[in-house]
């Protein structure tokens, strides 16, 4: 029987909420507020929360927040519940990654199929976790050789044949393999270096004193950062007409290295994963005590960018790449106090969401 986490200060909707779901052969769990809600969150592991938005002590916003900074809560689904016609509730929601939201009063029939549908949802990504999980370990061994020898040999490759063909080349075929040669370093020096600081953020997720020394770092000017990033990468890529870019500035809870680290990958993320001439939107905002980043882009392959690794040819060697760095930006937020999510609609729009705290 799938568990459910009500969380709601008015005793009415939670009743209501309840009696439903209960006909529909749910097991429910109730908390008044989102202070008891956090708790029985983390001590129950529901399939699913619901919650309210305007609680006392704790709000819905927090205590989705705070179960999304938990590996073992980060997961579970959750809806939001907000007065009706409340736009910038909702705004706020579904900018944090929250994946649906019902109004009040509450349509029961909405109720049942949102529930329904996001535990279908879970059921699935858990099966596409589990099999990645699988991949990952059997994989991960035989391929890590590989994927840092894939480049290495293609360097080697150019080298002899620059070596072997020197005098007979002419200037553009020894520029074409040069321009390889340097894309192939580049390439084999990214993954070594995301190897190197996915180790050593290991190592620093286990050391209380590191993590302490990593709080007390911040960062004053993320604007100007996103900014020259976001445009290096457009014009490198001809690809300034398709940026819209819209950030404002904040004191972060950060150190510079390892927000530029976050912010490299999803940048190279929205550009891998999309065409020329399809827009990539690039917002940032302050929430509260949290600053916002969100990133949007619609994809040629949105499956490339979810999947953790797709190794079945040599080709796709590619993808444990993209998919470290994506676990070394979830680490760094998560190590900070913040979050990151995904998501795909089925208009291949991807958004992607990473949220940091700020420092007083």
């Amino acid at each position: 029987m799938k568990k459910i986490l009500v969380i709601d200060d008015q005793e009415a909707i939670v009743y209501q909420v309840a009696y439903i779901l209960n006909q529909n052969g749910y097991q429910i769990i109730e908390a008044e507020d989102g202070e008891k809600g956090l708790q029985l969150a983390k001590t129950e592991n529901p399939d699913l929360i619901i919650c309210d938005i305007m609680m006392p002590k704790v709000d819905g916003y927090a205590v989705f927040q705070e179960l999304k900074k938990d590996p073992k809560t980060e997961n579970i689904p959750f809806l939001f519940l907000t007065a009706k016609g409340a736009k910038e509730d909702i705004r706020i929601g579904m900018n944090l990654g929250a994946e649906d939201y019902l109004s009040k009063p509450i349509d029961l029939g909405e109720l049942v199929q949102a529930v329904a549908t996001q535990l279908k949802k879970k059921e699935i990504n858990d099966k596409i976790s589990e099999i990645r999980l699988k991949e990952i370990k059997t994989n991960l061994n035989q391929t890590l050789p590989e994927g840092l020898n894939t480049p290495l040999e293609k360097i080697l490759e150019i080298a002899n044949q620059l070596k072997l063909n020197l005098k007979n080349l002419q200037e553009s075929s020894i520029q074409e393999l040069l321009d390889k040669l340097h894309s192939s370093g580049e390439i084999l020096h990214k993954r070594v270096e995301n190897f190197i600081i996915f180790a050593h953020l290991e190592f620093i997720q286990k050391s209380p004193e590191k993590i302490v020394e990593l709080h007390q770092k911040t960062l004053e000017n993320p604007k100007d950062i996103i900014e020259n990033m976001v445009l290096k990468k457009a014009i490198s890529e001809n690809r300034e007409k398709d940026i819209d870019l819209k950030v404002e500035n904040a004191k972060l809870k950060i150190s510079s290295m390892y927000f530029m680290k976050v912010l490299d990958e999803v940048i190279e993320n929205a550009y891998k994963y999309s065409s020329r001439n399809t827009p990539i939107e690039v917002l940032s905002f302050v929430d509260s005590d949290r600053y916002i980043l969100s990133m949007q882009n619609i994809s040629n392959t949105p499956e490339g960018l979810i999947s953790v690794t797709n190794l079945q040819n040599k080709e796709q060697i590619e993808h444990l790449k993209n998919g470290l760095g994506l676990e070394i930006v979830k680490k760094i937020l998560q190590l900070h106090g913040g979050f990151f999510t995904i998501k795909v609609n089925n208009e291949n729009v991807v958004k992607i969401n990473f949220t940091l705290p700020i420092s007083s």
